[in-house]
């Protein structure tokens, strides 16, 4: 066995070397043939060979004369005076001369081959009709039976040169005016199934400036583009867009535009995978979805690119630019939206960055831009204002949105969508002078620090100028120069708990420091806050409308100046049932301790001043207590203001105070309130020496004022009182009780008036 295995090697081996000998032998026999028989004579085979080149490329070819050489190994053949007819019997395509080295494949499979061709100044026409196929002199090159029509003839050809040509490029489809290059130089180099090829040529100035164009191709018929693939470069320093879009690459959303760019444009299958332009255009036209109205700009500078690779979808700016023609401008942003779907058993995810979004602008030019539907109704609904920087959002899992992309076709009839969050995602983002609108409340100048998770996140703020309007909560927006603090929050199954910390807050009205929590399950709060500047004249600015109208305009006229450097505010319970008038569903409670105030508790009352008191609001209603103060002069010992329920439509204000001193000014305090109504002014003119001390309570209903109650007193004692309707009286002692109704005097009998009475009555104006 081993015997007949070592013979059968020797033998194999010997064939091999007889073979390779014989072989070689054919190829230097065919060599010297060719050498001293058949180029010799190339002439007398001068039809032949056009015969079997026009059979290769499917049309008749004539050949005026031919040359014949050696270029190394290959045979150099020149041919001259070449035509070629179109398939109604005219000249298409007349070339005066044609350098060429014959391939060694041409022996191998039967068809002429070169290894190079070389043509100078030829003068060429290419159509595209209407049908989309392409025309080279006259004659189709995306058709023919097997290969032996032209276009795949040429991609058998190793190097397909062209010199300082003359092509006029007509496309029956768009309309356009035909184009005329001059300059063309155009190379092609086959191997196989890979292609590369390169053109330069020059269009008129007053159109582009030179066009560079580039491919690397891989295909093997131009009859069956379905399995091509391959990339495209383009590049033009200066183009009119809309008379060079059938030439080059451009992305189908730029419609019209003059300045330079550059184009990337990936493809597979007859459907563009990718491309990547950069551009430096003014006058633009853009349209950057189908389903998306047309933008005109005055600029477009930077890079767009978009991708759709096995249905991984892409869209980017890198540095883009951009101002429309309503003044508009974005840039330079460099953004990123990107989403593969669910395969392979992995759920979906997708991505969107921003290095910076001017959200005003953006929101103004979001209907022409594809963002995911989700982004675009989130921008029309809640308004943002501001700048968002070094933004970072990853999801994964259920589809945020429909995104439509520049390459897709929206569906006839699109489905509504909300806009659900995916069960995983995350969100860094950095914000300045940030502004929304949430269901009517508005935010504005937030700036800070975003983080956060399907799990939960946190906020850093240092706002300056920020501030807020809740209409229905507050009746005026809330202004404030410093808000700085840290905020985080937890997502659970069905609430969010939301914890504030070291939140500080200034304007010129207020200034202080808050925490607390908040639970959305139960709408459950729990909020303190402590405050160490108080403008006591604008406390009325943070009062929430539940407090009624007429309660919160008392505080607004009748609180009329003060300070104070300690208030406190607490609320904790279910929001639902705020104010918590009971006191058992929750607390709610602002207490201010207000020093040098002033109170116009009532028109026409003279004003409580140089107040030391308290002031609090606690569940409905609201209380002042005063350890002292003065009116008209008098000192005040005691004084309580109150509203027992501040979200009354009839709510009442209670006054109840104490006073003393000089009896000259309570006589000034009756002339200048209306008590002084209510005794026909008899005390006007008085005056009086001595003092005394009044008691005054008011019962004022805020919607009907001059339905006042009053009830006081005053008690003198050895006053002297004189007046221009009265005698004079020495050492008065007494009583004056006062009411809306009328005075009524108790007196002791003074010495110097034997006959005045111990008492007497002045009937008020109801009386009279």
């Amino acid at each position: 066995m081993l015997k007949l295995l070592i013979a059968t090697h020797n033998w194999m081996r010997r064939l091999v070397l007889w073979a390779s000998v014989i072989l070689f032998f054919l190829v230097a026999l065919s060599i010297l043939i060719l050498r001293y028989w058949a180029l010799p004579a190339v002439e007398q085979y001068q039809g032949e060979i056009a015969g079997a080149i026009g059979k290769a490329i499917g049309e008749k070819v004539e050949i005026g004369n031919i040359e014949a050489d050696w270029m190394g190994i290959h045979p150099h053949l020149v041919f001259g005076q070449v035509k070629i007819y179109d398939r109604a019997g005219n000249p298409a395509l007349s070339l005066d001369r044609i350098d060429s080295n014959l391939s060694w494949l041409t022996f191998l499979t039967g068809e002429i081959r070169f290894s190079s061709l070389e043509i100078d100044k030829p003068r060429l026409g290419i159509r595209i009709g209407e049908n989309g196929t392409t025309y080279v002199a006259g004659i189709p090159v995306a058709q023919g039976t097997g290969k032996s029509a032209l276009s795949d003839w040429l991609l058998h050809q190793s190097r397909v040169v062209i010199r300082d040509g003359f092509l006029l490029w007509e496309d029956d489809r768009s309309g356009n005016p035909p184009l005329m290059l001059g300059s063309v130089d155009f190379a092609l180099i086959n191997s196989g199934n890979h292609h590369l090829f390169g053109l330069r040529a020059s269009p008129p100035s007053d159109l582009s400036s030179p066009i560079d164009l580039r491919a690397n191709l891989f295909g093997d018929s131009l009859n069956d583009l379905s399995t091509w693939r391959g990339k495209f470069y383009a590049r033009v320093d200066y183009a009119n867009v809309s008379r060079l879009r059938d030439l080059l690459p451009i992305p189908r959303q730029i419609l019209d535009g003059r300045g330079g760019m550059r184009v990337w444009l990936d493809f597979s299958r007859l459907k563009p995978e990718s491309v990547t332009a950069d551009f430096a255009l003014s006058g633009v036209r853009a349209r950057l979805g189908s389903n998306l109205p047309e933008i005109g700009m005055k600029y477009l500078k930077g890079r767009v690119g978009w991708s759709n690779v096995e249905g991984d979808r892409e869209f980017f700016t890198r540095n883009l630019s951009l101002e429309t023609y309503s003044g508009e401008r974005i840039g330079p942003t460099d953004f990123l939206l990107q989403r593969i779907p669910a395969k392979h058993g992995n759920a979906e995810r997708g991505q969107i960055s921003a290095n910076q979004l001017d959200l005003v602008r953006l929101r103004k030019l979001a209907a022409y831009f594809p963002l995911p539907d989700g982004i675009r109704k989130a921008l029309g609904e809640y308004s943002p204002a501001g700048r968002i920087s070094d933004l970072q959002v990853n999801w994964k899992g259920d589809e945020p949105s429909s995104v439509i992309f520049p390459w897709q076709k929206p569906p006839a009839n699109p489905p509504e969508r909300k806009w659900p969050i995916p069960p995983h995602y995350s969100l860094k983002a950095r914000s300045s002078n940030l502004g929304l609108s949430v269901s009517g409340k508005e935010f504005r100048g937030i700036s800070g620090n975003l983080d956060g998770n399907e799990s939960g996140g946190s906020l850093r703020l240092d706002a300056h100028r920020s501030g807020f309007n809740f209409p229905g909560i507050f009746e005026t927006p809330v202004n404030l120069d410093t808000l700085t603090g840290h905020a985080s929050w937890k997502n659970g199954e069905n609430d969010v708990k939301v914890s504030i910390e070291n939140l500080s807050f200034s304007n010129p009205d207020l200034s202080g420091t808050a925490f607390g929590t908040y639970d959305t399950q139960g709408n459950y709060a729990d909020f303190t806050a402590k405050l160490s500047k108080v403008d006591a004249k604008s406390v009325w600015h943070y009062l929430p409308l539940v407090v009624g109208k007429d309660a919160r305009d008392w505080v607004k006229t009748g609180i009329t100046g003060g300070r104070s450097d300690d208030a406190r505010f607490r609320l904790k319970g279910d929001l639902d049932h705020f104010p918590f008038r009971d006191g058992r569903d929750g607390i709610f409670r602002t207490t201010v301790h207000v020093e040098n105030g002033s109170l116009a508790y009532a028109p026409g009352w003279p004003k409580i001043e140089s107040i030391s008191a308290d002031l609090l609001f606690e569940g409905a209603g609201m209380e002042i207590h005063s350890s002292h103060a003065s009116i008209l002069g008098a000192k005040v010992t005691r004084c309580k203001v109150g509203i027992a329920n501040l979200d009354d439509p009839h709510a009442i204000l209670e006054v109840d105070g104490d006073a003393s001193g000089p009896t000259e000014e309570f006589l000034r305090f009756i002339d200048q309130s209306p008590v002084s109504g209510f005794i026909g002014g008899f005390t006007s003119g008085m005056h009086a020496s001595g003092d005394g001390s009044l008691k005054l309570k008011l019962h004022i209903p805020l919607q009907k004022v001059a339905e006042t109650r009053v009830e006081g007193n005053y008690i003198f004692r050895g006053d002297k009182v004189t007046g221009t309707a009265i005698p004079t009286i020495e050492n008065l002692s007494g009583m004056l009780e006062f009411s809306e109704k009328g005075v009524n005097a108790k007196t002791e009998k003074p010495p110097s008036w034997e006959e005045a009475p111990p008492s007497m009555h002045l009937p008020g104006k109801t009386e009279a």
